[in-house]
Order: structure tokens, then C-alpha cells, then sequence
């Protein structure tokens, strides 16, 4: 599955994502957090939990754990802003 960052909270490691589907999630970055608005994604963005996800211009590799998909924007902003 494939998605794009849309918003970055560096001060608690949280991005939110927009799916091929055009929903949103959030997942926590572990141990890098040079994610940025608009990197484009690539991974199991639809699982709760520890998985990899891999930035598709550079092929790096990030440790994510996903928090949560499926929702609107305005509820990912509330919870990784909020």
C-alpha cells in the first residue's frame, strides 16, 4: 500500500498519512524522524503496530509503530496535535 506524509509532529515523533484510499492514520516514528510533508510511502499502512514502511525516493527503511488509519484528517490532527 502506498500513502503520503501530510503533517509531521516532530516534538512527538507522530506523522500522519494519507492512504491510496484517501483516508488518514498516524503512526509514531522510532529512532529517525526525517520524515517530511509530501515524502511518498510504501508498506502494510493498514496494521496496528511495529512494521517498516519505506520512503519511496530513497528506498530508506523507517521502524514505525502505526497508532491508527481509517479516519479522517481533522480526528488524525486532533491526536497527533491535539
Amino acid at each position: 500500500m502506498t500513502g503520503i506524509i501530510t503533517k509531521v509532529n516532530y516534538r512527538r515523533s507522530l506523522a500522519i498519512f494519507e492512504d491510496e484510499n484517501g483516508d488518514y492514520g498516524y503512526f509514531e516514528m522510532l529512532g529517525r524522524d526525517d520524515l517530511e510533508v509530501d515524502d511518498k510511502i510504501m508498506g502494510n499502512l493498514h496494521i496496528l503496530g511495529e512494521t517498516t514502511i519505506i520512503k519511496r525516493r530513497t528506498n530508506e527503511r523507517y521502524k514505525v509503530i502505526i497508532e491508527d488509519y481509517g479516519m479522517s484528517l481533522t480526528i488524525a490532527m486532533m491526536r497527533c496535535f491535539g
